[in-house]
């Protein structure tokens, strides 16, 4: 019944994950043992999941270095993959993991924001504008795609085309899906002083 359920076994993960912090080690290995029964690549993406989401990154690492090894071509583990190991500095690995979540699913505009970010992190600027352009291409108002397209011309000495990214990040508020409102609201802080230090540069 418990492999039939696979998000009831991720609820289980974080229900032990919860007694092991109120320093229950009984019902801590109980609720975990029962979120191990079933070997399945979506159980065990959701696993790492609800990991990710109370911090343990390194199991979710694990956990969906399992799921793929159940089932190589998932698409969207490969994406939470990237995003676990983004979290703990494996920004190699991390690249790799989002370079292969956008083969698999190359409409998956998350995946091509997020290996820019990669990039960019890795110092590979101009390998980021082609990722952050794809983004937007799979969906225009995508606000994350256009502030981090913006940055990477800023870095670029760009200024002019920067700018006018930064102002579509502005113009595009809609595009801001499963982010929460203080992300919302640092990224708009954020473009807007881009837009005052660039418009500051070009004046002199």
């Amino acid at each position: 019944m418990l492999a039939r359920r696979p998000r009831d076994l991720a609820a289980l993960e974080a229900k032990g994950l919860a007694h092991d912090q109120l320093d229950e080690p009984g019902a801590a290995a109980k609720a975990l043992q029962q979120s191990l029964e079933a070997e399945d690549e979506v159980v065990y993406n959701d696993r790492g999941v609800a990991l990710s989401r109370l911090g343990y990154n390194h199991r979710a690492i694990e956990s969906y270095r399992r799921a793929l090894a159940a089932n190589p071509r998932y698409a969207t583990c490969w994406f939470n993959l990237g995003k676990a190991l983004f979290r703990v500095g494996n920004l190699k690995e991390a690249l790799q993991a989002f370079t292969r979540a956008t083969e698999l699913n190359p409409k998956n505009r998350s995946a091509w924001n997020n290996r820019g970010v990669t990039l960019r992190q890795l110092n590979r600027i101009e390998e980021t504008i082609p990722c952050y352009e794809r983004a937007i291409e799979l969906k225009e108002d995508y606000a994350w795609a256009w502030h981090n397209k913006g940055y990477a011309l800023e870095l670029l000495d760009r200024p002019r085309e920067a700018l006018k990214c930064y102002q579509n990040t502005l113009t595009h508020k809609s595009g801001h899906e499963h982010h929460d409102g203080s992300e919302w609201g640092q990224l708009m802080e954020d473009t807007n002083k881009a837009i005052v230090r660039i418009e500051l540069i070009l004046e002199n």
